[in-house]
């Protein structure tokens, strides 16, 4: 589960904090800035100076301003300003007291805690006239904003070129006028974030360039000498007076001049002159370079004007114009003076990522002298949005300013660690004070114990590539990644720390990692889904958090062609495109064949222009068979779309190209089906969401078009819930204020991306940068130029080591990375910056590119050492490491056993090694839950008998519940992983989670969970609030979910008062059947006074009466998997299973002796052994009650109540004819009620 950054974990509730962070919260007689390293609880002392401030009532919760730097940062900031707030009423000493906290939380949503745009907004709202913006202007999104920037840049191109401008008319004959117009955005964009003035950008520039020439006349003067004395020494007669940095001929004279010297070519002196020559070459291109960049800042200026005309003149705002009105209207005016003696106080979080603009504001907001108004918090060592326009810069400076002067400023330092467990500090401690340098890294102290001695909490993976070509290292890493994490939950690595309460101090115990407490955080998102498919290869659930590649995906890309080519019918392209594929599945040859035949692939489909068929008759005859079957279906589907455009919304049509075309039957049973189907659904609610602005196909084209040609970051439909227990895959920047229990850090060979290489370059110290024509030829590369790229790059690579550091600390209690390393012989890196490996073979001791200590790398997996990085602190890491060509063979023979498992093989209980390929298992397991006692030592030794020959399957009580309603449902789900897509696509991709039966009954488990003994109704409804937060949902919309949810809420805390809440919560289990293992996860498990096992489960089902004790015999197979585990976890055979329905309030046991404990577990082995021996071809479909209302009942042949014949795999692939009127597979469209309570029985969700 991710969660944001505590800073402090207190287990006995008394608060308490450090020296620092006293210092840090309470001291309010003076301004401070705030050093907070990694886990340092920056988080929680904002709280606590927010809080103090309206304790020590400086200042009202109106005259409060507190900027954080993202939403979700806001809310969980506001989130526990409330909670502070409401434990100080309850701690009130009088009424008057109370009343005032009770009023300050009321208050508390509409203060003023938010990022710094959503704050300059509100300030504008409140002074639109002043700010000469409209007072109902509206912040446009992404597409809007880069479609007005280039509107406006081509204007401004154009009015240059009108003007007869030389320098963009030369470049844009060179260039294009396309590339000009695009350069011209991306150094605008830059520029305005800066918030200077474009005037103040061209004194930059000239300077920088005037430096240029001086150095241009220093370098003429210099081999003006040298010229001269090499004449005289050689007897040679030559005249340099001509040569004038101002003569257009100035470097043909100076060539002349040395080829009338005769140097030998290779002599010193011949060096010298060319060096000289070469200097002056540069200066001189610089020189030219002044009048090119007052003609691009004058385009600027140009765009500017057009862009905010194009913006209705204040009617629409982007977020850096917001960001300037704001800092405009803080300006000497009235309305600046106002907000100024308005805010008393001003609180920012991650300053280390503001830029100069968003400075400014903040310097302007609080004055000068500021006295004790501001309160800075940030980090250098985490800025990493150089690419937004981040200057970290900016927060040093504030730090040098209060280290310099105590009086008006002081500095404080949040030095220890209260995130990562102290073996992992010492890890990070040592690579980053080689690699940062101890001039700017100060090693944090830990504060987090382990329960043993054991001192390795971070490893290093290393695969060699073999051979001299480039092995794509994206495959090879991520398999190496998956199989890791698949050892480590299989095996039960205790990796995880966990601290409670003690007696005299906190007790701090280990346990087993599971899935939801892994993150992969990767540097880009270019290879994420060689990471998905080895996670999905090794049965891994996983979530990718925020990801891209949306717009490139093969079914996206599809749709997308057939809606362009029936929106524009002479789109041949696009129309080849959808014919020739999978879904339509035409050859190359009948294609040309149809050309050849109609005249034209359009004439074949469409017929002539006025209407004639004979195209499409001829086109018919060139065709035979299979082929000509697909052609009548793709032109059936063509020409139904295209008569139904104009005549339906955008969603609407693209729903019945998806249904006509068999977009769903097709992917079905592909690889990766259901995430295709979930994708292609999402796009039609894009459409749907467009529909109130982008009325007509076209206009959602060329958004799409738009959006692809931008590399529009849209994350690919979402296939599990982000709060589930799986693997978290995102990129390090979106981890950024996140932490998890293990982090894997893959592709640290990977080279850094440089932000350079556009036609213009911008530097806030140096300047503009542009291409130089001298004659006819342009040269992009001049001393100024060249000055310019070094600075950005030296940015990207410091960049670049502090986000490794905030990749690194992401970890609380273990760190994996891994590497790919080159072959012998392999080609030398090409011109990206620094790997993350090689910044860490600068720490690590004998790390070189071949690996740890001059390791060859023979051994495989097995093969390990520890590297010590600091003897004091007996910091280290493990260092594994494989070869290629053992990885391969791995992949390879997982592969044939997973191809065995689709086959049908395996068909006796001895067989069962491919079931268990979906979730491996490594070795027989007893139980987890309490790995530490004795009974549980006697049963995990008692089990050992089963051997490796036999290897377990694997399988939840969830997918035992499914295969014991419908195997066939079990196999759609659990084997062909085809999964539950909602058909309702609002439900299922809206702005906000969707919530569904499902995580609505997730999050009352949860709030259940977290329920304390003295927890009241208003303390729980605070949780339930909290949890509907953390999923982003809106505060109107979570009100109404907890006014529903709150009555069950109500039952559990009545039914479970005081003592009774306590307990074992949440316990998992992995239990050894005898050959198949069965895994899940108990609500609670109570040992009661006669030594009996009680275990709840918690159910949020909608049922009453007769359907509770139908909802019971339905639970019967994970009542029993329940008993069996719990009397094995606590070595007892009398164990009562308890249903407890928390909606009508209503309880339903099963007692279990010794003899119905054995039996249950023989009934358990017998249905897992079955569920082993099955697939699509052995199970017969079984017609109940609930197949009118399956989604997979298509997939069986029910079509709208009717058992028709089932399709098989090789069936959903082949095509028919669709139309309106028949018969087809039908978008079944289903309420919550109906898709959750099927058939009149409640909760079904096995999940």
């Amino acid at each position: 589960m991710i969660t944001m950054v505590s800073g402090a974990r207190e287990v006995t509730g008394v608060v308490s904090y450090t020296p620092e962070q006293q210092q840090a919260i309470f001291n309010l007689d003076q301004s401070l800035v705030v050093t907070a390293g990694a886990g340092s609880g920056k988080t929680r002392v904002l709280v606590g100076r927010y809080v103090n401030i309206l304790d020590q009532q400086a200042a009202d919760i109106d005259e409060v301003i507190a900027i954080t730097f993202t939403e979700k940062a806001a809310s969980e900031m506001k989130g526990r300003a409330w909670e502070a707030i409401v434990a100080r009423e309850k701690e009130s000493c009088s009424p008057e007291e109370a009343r005032r906290w009770r009023e300050l939380a009321r208050r508390l949503q509409s203060a003023r805690i938010s990022t710094i745009d959503s704050f300059c907004a509100q300030l504008v709202r409140d002074y639109p006239v002043e700010a000469g913006v409209d007072p109902e202007f509206v912040i446009m999104d992404e597409f809007d904003a880069h479609r007005a920037l280039l509107a406006a840049a081509r204007s401004a191109v154009d009015k240059m070129l009108q003007r007869k401008d030389p320098y963009l008319t030369s470049l844009a004959v060179e260039k294009g006028f396309g590339s000009v117009a695009q350069g011209l955005i991306r150094v605008y964009e830059r520029m305005r974030m800066t918030g200077r003035s474009w005037k103040e950008h061209l004194s930059i520039t000239v300077a920088s360039l005037d430096r240029s020439e001086a150095q241009a006349e220093q370098s003429l003067t210099d081999l003006k000498s040298r010229l001269m004395a090499l004449a005289e020494s050689g007897g040679v007669s030559i005249s340099v007076d001509n040569l004038q940095l101002g003569a257009s001929w100035l470097m043909a004279e100076v060539d002349a001049a040395v080829a009338a010297l005769k140097l030998k070519k290779r002599s010193d002196e011949q060096k010298e002159i060319d060096q000289l020559t070469s200097v002056l070459h540069d200066s001189v291109l610089d020189r030219h370079a002044q009048d090119g960049a007052r003609s691009v800042i004058d385009a600027c200026a140009l765009m500017d004007e057009e862009y905010r005309a194009q913006r209705g003149h204040g009617a629409l705002v982007d977020f850096t114009g917001i960001e300037i009105a704001a800092r405009d209207l803080l300006r000497d005016t009235p309305a600046g003076e106002a907000c100024r003696s308005r805010f008393k106080f001003v609180l920012v979080d991650e300053y280390q990522d503001t830029n100069r603009l968003q400075d400014e504001i903040i310097s302007r907001i609080t004055g000068d002298p500021y006295g004790n108004r501001r309160f800075l918090v940030g980090d250098p060592k985490q800025s990493i949005y150089r690419f937004r326009g981040a200057v970290v810069e900016v927060f040093e400076e504030a730090v040098r300013a209060a280290g310099g002067d105590a009086d008006k400023c002081r500095r404080v330092e949040l030095g220890t660690n209260f995130r990562s467990v102290g073996p992992l500090v010492d890890v990070t401690n040592a690579l980053f004070t080689g690699i940062l340098g101890p001039e700017r890294f100060l090693p944090a102290k830990s504060h987090r114990r382990t329960p043993s001695s054991e001192p390795l909490h971070a490893e290093l993976m290393l695969a060699y590539l073999e051979g001299r070509e480039k092995s794509p290292r994206g495959e090879l890493e991520a398999e190496i990644v998956a199989r890791r994490i698949a050892d480590m939950v299989d095996n039960g690595e205790r990796l995880v720390c966990e601290a409670s309460a003690g007696a005299d101090e906190p007790r701090v115990t280990d346990r087993p990692v599971r899935y939801g407490d892994i993150a992969v955080l990767l540097r880009a998102m270019t290879r994420v889904k060689e990471f998905e498919a080895a996670l999905a290869r090794s049965g891994i659930p996983y979530y990718v958090v925020a990801g891209t590649g949306f717009y490139g995906r093969p079914e996206v890309m599809w749709l997308m062609d057939l809606l362009r080519a029936v929106d524009d019918r002479s789109d041949v392209t696009s129309l080849a495109a959808v014919l020739r594929s999978p879904v339509f599945g035409l050859s190359d040859e009948s294609l040309l064949r149809l050309k050849t035949a109609a005249g034209g692939l359009d004439l074949a489909v469409w017929g002539g222009g006025d209407g004639a068929e004979s195209g499409v008759v001829g086109a018919a005859d060139a065709l035979t068979g299979v082929e000509l079957d697909k052609f009548h279906r793709a032109r059936a589907c063509l020409t139904k779309l295209g008569t139904a455009v104009g005549r339906m919304t955008v969603g609407g049509l693209m729903k019945a190209a998806i249904e006509l075309a068999g977009f769903e039957e097709y992917f079905a049973f592909a690889e990766q089906g259901a995430q295709s189907i979930g994708n292609l659904r999402k796009l039609v609610q894009m459409a749907e969401d467009e529909a109130s602005s982008r009325s007509c196909l076209r206009d959602f084209i060329v958004d799409m078009d738009l959006a692809d040609d931008l590399s529009a970051r849209e994350a690919e439909a979402a296939m599990e819930e982000e709060s589930a227990d799986t693997v978290k895959i995102m990129t390090v920047h979106k981890s950024k204020g996140l932490e998890f229990p293990v982090v894997f850090l893959p592709e640290l060979a990977r080279e850094a991306r440089r932000s350079g290489g556009g036609l213009f370059e911008y530097s806030l110290p140096l300047g503009l940068a542009i291409p130089v024509q001298v004659g006819d030829e342009w040269c992009e590369k001049t001393r100024h130029s060249q000055a310019v790229a070094d600075e950005i790059r030296a940015g990207d690579d410091e960049e670049g080591k502090r986000c490794l550091y905030v990749a690194a600390t992401r970890a609380s209690d273990y760190l994996v990375m891994s590497a790919t390393l080159p072959g012998p012989g392999a080609r030398a890196r090409s011109g990206g910056g620094p790997s993350w490996y090689e910044h860490l073979s600068s720490a690590i001791p004998g790390l070189d590119e071949r690996g740890a200590c001059g390791a060859d790398g023979a051994g495989g997996a097995d093969a390990a050492n520890t590297v010590v990085l600091d003897e004091q602190t007996g910091a280290a890491i493990l260092v594994r490491r494989y070869e290629e060509s053992a990885v391969r063979r791995a992949m390879r023979a997982q592969g044939e056993a997973l191809a065995g498992a689709e086959d049908g093989e395996g068909e006796c209980e001895g067989e069962s090694a491919d079931i268990s390929e979906f979730a491996p298992l490594v070795r027989p397991v007893w139980s987890v839950a309490a790995a530490g006692t004795a009974a549980a030592a006697e049963a995990a030794a008692a089990a050992g008998g089963a051997t490796a020959a036999c290897a377990p399957c694997q399988f939840s009580v969830s997918a035992l519940m499914c295969f014991s309603h419908c195997p066939r449902w079990y196999l759609y789900e659990y084997v062909c992983r085809l999964g539950r897509i909602p058909r309702d696509t609002a439900r299922a991709f809206g702005s906000e989670l969707q919530l569904n039966a499902a995580v609505r009954g997730q999050i009352v488990h949860s709030a259940c969970e977290r329920c304390g003994r003295e927890t009241d109704l208003a303390q729980a409804r605070a949780l339930v609030l909290e949890e509907l937060r953390f999923r982003g949902v809106r505060r109107g919309r979570a009100e109404a979910v907890a006014d529903e949810l709150m009555p069950m809420i109500d039952t559990f805390l009545l039914r479970y008062p005081g003592l009774a809440r306590e307990g074992d919560k949440e316990v998992g289990f992995l239990m050894d059947l005898g050959g198949p293992v069965v895994s899940g996860v108990m609500d609670r498990v109570d040992v009661q006074a006669d030594g009996s096992v009680l275990v709840v489960d918690l159910k949020t089902n909608r049922v009453r009466g007769q359907a509770v004790d139908e909802a019971m015999a339905r639970y019967g197979v994970q009542l029993d998997a329940y008993a069996v585990a719990a009397g094995r976890v606590h070595g007892t055979d009398c164990v009562t299973a308890r249903l407890h329905f928390l909606y009508p309030d209503e309880v339903r046991e099963r007692s279990y002796g010794p003899d119905e404990l054995r039996e249950a577990a023989e009934k358990l082995k017998e249905l897992a052994v079955r569920a082993a021996r099955h697939d699509l071809r052995n199970t017969p479909i079984q017609r109940i009650a609930e197949c009118d209302r399956c989604y997979f009942a298509p997939l069986c042949g029910i079509v709208r109540g009717h058992l028709k014949a089932p399709l098989d795999a090789r069936e959903l692939h082949e095509v028919r004819e669709a139309s309106f009127d028949e018969e087809v597979l039908p978008v079944i469209s289903l309420s919550d009620d109906e898709y959750l309570d099927l058939g009149g029985v409640g909760e079904v969700d096995y999940d």
